[in-house]
């Protein structure tokens, strides 16, 4: 189910049941809300994503289970820029991206060397021109996806928990992935304060929440 509390802590009301039925839950994972206050909850089981009401309707549903195509395997965290619902589809080693209403727009874009690699189905390590970034991107993809989040520029970021590290991606496109020298380990959520000036980080598996500035973190990845 979802718990929805005023910003004083204050419970106000739950909704979701158990079930496969519509407005019901398996594995609830993520949850985000777009500027109609509608709220978007991604089931990792049912892979997902129902769409409510401020007051917890159901009105639809994004995506469906499958290995092929624009199909979703075991979906984690989202996030919403604008229009578009930005999916992590875990079990397919991929970010998915949907319009908020429903339809396939195609999936989060590689840098260049990667995207011709995985088109001919070669191994990563025997192409030793390839950059850095291109393969720790695709280690990156192999492993758990757990947070994801917008800046006020429209800037992504996505927590992989198992490497400890945030890729970043501006206009779609694999800018730079930013590492801390505080280690992160198991990453499991992430979200911006209100002003986006700092990016806090839940850091799992040192039981604590880390706080990065986001000027250093576009800083160090020569954002601006």
């Amino acid at each position: 189910r979802v718990l929805v509390f005023d910003l004083s802590g204050n419970f106000l009301r739950d909704f979701g049941q158990p079930g496969t039925g519509p407005g019901q839950f398996l594995t609830p994972q993520g949850l985000a809300i777009d500027h109609l206050d509608l709220v978007y909850v991604s089931d990792k089981e049912r892979n997902d994503v129902q769409v409510f009401s401020p007051g917890g309707e159901f009105l639809y549903a994004i995506g469906k289970s499958d290995k092929r195509g624009s199909g979703m395997n075991e979906i984690e965290s989202m996030a919403i820029h604008r229009e578009r619902l930005h999916i992590a589809d875990e079990g397919n080693h991929r970010v998915q991206i949907f319009g908020i209403r429903g339809g396939h727009l195609g999936n989060l874009p590689h840098s260049g060397v990667f995207a011709l690699v995985e088109q001919r189905a070669a191994s990563m390590d025997d192409v030793p021109h390839l950059t850095d970034v291109d393969q720790k991107y695709e280690r990156f993809l192999e492993g758990d996806l757990e947070g994801m989040a917008f800046d006020e520029r429209g800037v992504l970021y996505v927590l992989n928990e198992d490497a400890g590290e945030i890729l970043v991606f501006r206009a779609e496109i694999l800018t730079g992935i930013f590492s801390s020298t505080a280690e992160i380990s198991s990453g499991d959520g992430m979200a911006f304060g209100p002003d986006f000036e700092r990016l806090y980080v839940v850091d799992q598996g040192n039981n604590r929440i880390q706080v990065f500035e986001t000027a250093a973190i576009r800083q160090a990845l020569q954002l601006d």
